[in-house]
C-alpha cells in the first residue's frame, strides 16, 4: 500500500502547485542559480505571475477535475506506477488511486472523509484490528466516516482546491522546505508561446542536487492554456532510472461529483470504542488460556467431565477477578477505559472461549 499513499501524496502536492504556486518537486539537469538567485529572475517572476493569474481563475470556479500518472523508466524499463484521480466541486470531492493492480475510492463531504472498510484498514497502518467491523453490528457495506481528513492519502478539504492565497509565489509555497531549497541548484526559467495561441505559454527549468557523490536531476515544465495552469510534468532523473509525474488541470463547472449513501454510516468514534474493546479483550485471551488449563487439570485429577465448578476453582486457584455467568466465567478488563470481556464455559465436557 505504500506506493498508493505516496501516489496519493503526490495527487496532494499537486494541489499545492495548483493552488500555491510553481513548486519543484523533485531534481532536473545541471544548473548553477542559487535558490535566492532562482526567485529573482525575470523568468521566474514571470512564471510567479502566470501562476497567481491561475489561481486567481480557479478561485472563481466551481469544478476541477485532476489527475495524476506516474511512470519509471530504467533503461528501456517502462513501468507504470499508477494513477490518481481527483474530481471536486467545492462541497465535495471524490479520489480515485489505481496501482498494483489495486484500486480504491475515497470521498469528502462537509469536512468528513469516508472510506471503504477495507480501505480504512488498509490506511490505518496495522492500528485497526482486521476483524473489527465484524464486531459491529449491522456494518454491512456501510461507508466509515472518518473524524480527521486523512493526510496519509492526501485529501483536503474540497474548497481548498479552489482557494486562492494572498501569495502565490514559490518563495511562499516552499517556505517550509527552504533549508532543503538551499541544497539545490537551479537553472533560468524559459518560457515558449504557443504560436497559435498567444495567451497560452510553457515554463520549464531544471534543479539539481548532488549528494554522497550521485546527482539527482529534476526537469520541471508547467504549461498553461491561457486562464490556468492545465498540465505540470515533473521527471526526475536519479542514476539510470527516471519517474515521470505528469498532472493534468481540467476546469469543468459542469461536474458532477458521485458520492454513496453516506446517510447510514460507521462513524470513526465507533471504531476507536471497539478498538479499544478488542486491545482489552486481547489482554484476557492468556488469562483465560490459563484457567482452561488449570480447570483440565482439575477435571482430570476428579476423574469427570470439565465443568463450570473447574472453570471457577481455576480462575480462583490463579487469584483471576471473574463473573460467574451460565456455564461458566467472564473476565473482564480495561483499555485506555473501554471495557472488554472474555468468557470461557464448558459443556458437555467441551469448553469455549470468546469475547462476550
Amino acid at each position: 500500500m505504500f506506493k498508493i499513499f505516496k501516489l496519493a501524496a503526490i495527487a496532494a502536492a499537486a494541489t499545492g502547485l495548483l493552488l500555491g504556486g510553481i513548486q519543484p518537486a523533485n531534481a532536473a539537469p545541471a544548473a548553477n542559480l542559487t535558490y535566492a538567485q532562482f526567485t529573482a529572475t525575470d523568468g521566474y517572476k514571470d512564471l510567479s505571475a502566470a501562476s497567481t493569474a491561475s489561481g486567481e481563475f480557479i478561485s472563481n470556479q466551481t469544478g476541477l477535475r485532476m489527475s495524476v500518472t506516474n511512470t519509471m523508466t530504467d533503461g528501456e524499463n517502462v513501468a507504470p506506477l499508477g494513477n490518481v484521480l481527483v474530481e471536486a466541486t467545492k462541497t465535495k470531492m471524490k479520489m480515485t488511486v489505481s496501482a498494483e493492480d489495486v484500486s480504491f475510492s475515497a470521498w469528502v463531504v462537509d469536512g468528513f472523509a469516508y472510506y471503504s472498510q477495507s480501505q480504512y484498514i488498509s490506511n490505518s497502518g496495522g492500528n485497526v484490528p482486521s476483524t473489527l467491523f465484524s464486531r459491529i453490528s449491522g456494518s454491512k457495506d456501510k461507508l466509515v466516516q472518518s473524524s480527521e481528513i486523512s493526510s496519509d492519502v492526501g485529501l483536503t478539504a474540497p474548497d481548498k482546491l479552489f482557494s486562492n492565497g494572498s501569495d502565490s509565489t514559490l518563495n511562499k509555497s516552499l517556505n517550509p522546505y527552504a533549508e532543503l531549497m538551499s541544497m539545490f541548484q537551479f537553472s533560468e526559467v524559459t518560457k515558449t508561446v504557443d504560436a497559435e495561441n498567444p495567451e497560452a505559454a510553457t515554463y520549464e527549468f531544471d534543479m539539481s542536487l548532488s549528494f554522497l557523490g550521485q546527482v539527482s536531476v529534476i526537469h520541471e515544465k508547467v504549461e498553461f492554456n491561457g486562464d490556468y495552469t492545465n498540465k505540470i510534468t515533473i521527471t526526475t532523473q536519479s542514476g539510470t532510472a527516471q519517474v515521470s509525474n505528469v498532472i493534468d488541470f481540467e476546469i469543468d463547472n459542469e461536474i458532477v461529483v458521485d458520492v454513496p449513501d453516506i446517510s447510514m454510516v460507521i462513524t470513526e468514534s465507533t471504531v476507536k470504542k471497539v478498538t479499544k474493546q478488542i486491545a482489552a479483550e486481547g489482554k484476557l485471551y492468556p488469562q483465560a488460556t490459563s484457567i482452561v488449563k488449570k480447570a483440565t487439570t482439575l477435571a482430570k485429577a476428579g476423574k469427570t467431565a470439565i465443568a463450570q465448578k473447574h472453570l471457577m476453582s481455576a480462575a480462583t486457584a490463579l487469584k483471576l477477578k471473574f463473573t460467574k455467568i451460565t456455564n461458566g466465567v467472564k473476565l473482564t478488563t480495561k483499555f485506555q477505559s473501554v471495557s472488554g470481556s472474555v468468557c470461557i464455559t464448558a459443556v458437555k465436557g467441551k469448553t469455549s472461549t470468546k469475547h462476550c
